[in-house]
This record gives C-alpha cells, sequence and structure tokens, in this order.
C-alpha cells in the first residue's frame, strides 16, 4: 500500500549533459502529470507522461527537470539568439525601457536559447540517455511513497480496531431491543385505557411489526464484513485507495441506518463516536493510491 504524497530526485551525467529531476506528488482522485522541462526538450513531454503512468496510478504528479550542457555540446545556436535578441529589445519597446544590450546580455541570451540543445536532432536518443535520470526519480518517489504507506497502515489498522471495539458495544446494547421496545408500545399502548384492543390479532401485529423495526442485527453484522474486508484490503499489494473510500461509504451507510432504527440513546451516542473515528479513517484514505 502507497500513499500519495512523496518526493524523489534522479542525478545523471553523460558526456552532453548533466541532469537532474525532481517529482513530488500529492493526492488527486486520478492522475494528474504535470512536467517542467528545459525548452528544448518540451519534445519529451509526452515520453515523460508515458513513463510516469508506468509508475504510479493516482495522485498528481509534479515533475521539474533542469539540464546543464557541457564543453563543445553547448554551441551557440545563433538563430535562436539573434531572434532571442530582437524579441527582448522589441519588449523593452514597448515597455518604453531604454534597451542598451552589452557582453551580460548576450551571455545570459546565449544560455537561455542554446541550453538543452544536445541531441534534439535525434530524439528518441535523447530520451534514451535522459531516461535514467527520470527513472531514479520515479524509484525515489515510489519507496517515499511506499514508507508513508506503511505509516497510513499502521495508523489505520488501530483506527479499525477502535471501529471493532464501538461494533461490540453496539451489538451488545441491541441485544434485546426489539422485546424491550415492544414493551414500551405497549405500555404506552394501555395508557390509551380500554379504547385499545390487545387481543386484537390486527393490533399485535402492528405492534410487532413497529418493534421488529428497531432490530439492527443485520446492519451490525454487515458492518463487521466491511471492517474485515477493510483490514483485508490493507494487504493488498495493488492500489487500493478507491476501494477503502468506497468501503468507508458503505460503513457510514449502515451505522447512520443502524443508529436511526435503534431508537436508543446509549446506541446513538456510541455511534456518534464510530462515526468520528470513521471520519478520521476517511481523510487518511484520501491519501492512499
Amino acid at each position: 500500500m502507497k500513499s500519495m504524497t512523496g518526493f524523489g530526485r534522479g542525478v545523471l551525467s553523460t558526456d552532453e549533459f548533466d541532469i537532474t529531476v525532481d517529482a513530488s506528488s500529492v493526492n488527486k482522485r486520478s492522475l494528474e502529470v504535470s512536467s517542467g522541462l528545459p525548452r528544448e526538450w518540451q519534445r519529451l513531454e509526452a515520453r515523460v507522461g508515458e513513463f510516469t503512468k508506468g509508475y504510479f496510478s493516482r495522485g498528481r504528479v509534479q515533475i521539474s527537470c533542469s539540464v546543464c550542457i557541457k564543453g563543445d555540446f553547448a554551441g551557440t545556436d545563433f538563430e535562436s539568439l539573434k531572434s532571442a535578441f530582437f524579441a527582448l529589445k522589441k519588449s523593452a519597446e514597448l515597455l518604453g525601457v531604454e534597451f542598451k544590450p552589452d557582453l551580460n546580455t548576450i551571455i545570459a541570451l546565449d544560455k537561455n536559447a542554446g541550453a538543452s540543445c544536445a541531441g534534439v536532432e535525434d530524439i528518441d536518443a535523447l530520451w534514451e540517455k535522459a531516461k535514467p535520470a527520470f527513472a531514479a526519480a520515479f524509484d525515489s518517489l515510489s519507496e517515499m511513497r511506499e514508507r508513508e504507506g506503511a505509516v497510513l497502515k499502521k495508523d489505520l489498522k488501530h483506527r479499525i480496531s477502535l471501529l471493532s471495539k464501538a461494533v461490540e458495544k453496539l451489538k451488545k446494547r441491541s441485544v434485546g431491543r426489539p422485546q424491550a421496545y415492544k414493551a414500551t408500545l405497549l405500555e404506552r399502548l394501555s395508557q390509551l385505557g380500554p379504547e385499545i384492543n390487545f387481543d386484537d390479532e390486527r393490533v399485535i401485529k402492528e405492534i410487532c411489526i413497529f418493534a421488529d423495526k428497531c432490530d439492527v442485527s443485520e446492519e451490525i453484522t454487515r458492518i463487521k464484513s466491511h471492517l474485515a474486508q477493510f483490514l483485508s484490503s490493507l494487504e493488498e499489494s495493488a492500489p487500493v485507495g478507491r476501494k477503502l473510500d468506497f468501503i468507508c461509504q458503505e460503513l457510514g451507510r449502515e451505522i447512520n441506518t443502524a443508529s436511526n432504527k435503534a431508537a436508543d440513546y446509549e446506541f446513538s451516542r456510541i455511534a456518534i463516536d464510530f462515526k468520528n473515528e470513521l471520519e478520521r479513517i476517511r481523510e487518511q484514505v484520501q491519501n492512499i493510491e
């Protein structure tokens, strides 16, 4: 089980360039990949996106990449430099700023225009050279997500144990509730006087129906089953975040039904504690892949 929160870095040095890839992720219902690549490397964006899908199934993954071209491979792209120069001049004119370029300006423009030129002509070869840096970053991110997932699993197991204890209290409290409710109905009806005929089969049938409505044994059974499914899902290697979220929804539905049917103050009090703890679990589940 993995969390959707983490950070990883991959660093690679080749004859042509040094590359550093940072990858971070946060929770999101689906997978969303956002990559920040150098201008001349943006043609790799589709490959980076597909490569990311091989590692992660959920979460917002933010990727940033910085590249430093080495030696002879960092040659000046004069056409790009010329375009950048005149674009800067035009921007200065539009903004009403005096344009006084010097050597530092040229160097800065050259660095921006010529950076990341290595291997652009052969995009497939460039990707094969750069891919190990992305793989290293994603491996590191995955390891951190696994560590975070282990912490979440431990916490969730503890919270599920609290819910299991609460269910046992609810089960104990629900024993004899239909009979007690029936007795209460009979007592209240008897106070109405002789107009109620308790020998009438229809009256007895209606009383039994009302009393049976407060029987929560089926809800208790389903709650215990959902808790067992939750615990078993925590041990699965496949992404289980959506599954756990669904189980939490079902637990919430069952405890609400049971609380409404029981018509008992102490039962409702325990159910409220159950729902409060369940809400904490749902918040944690939102961070699970």
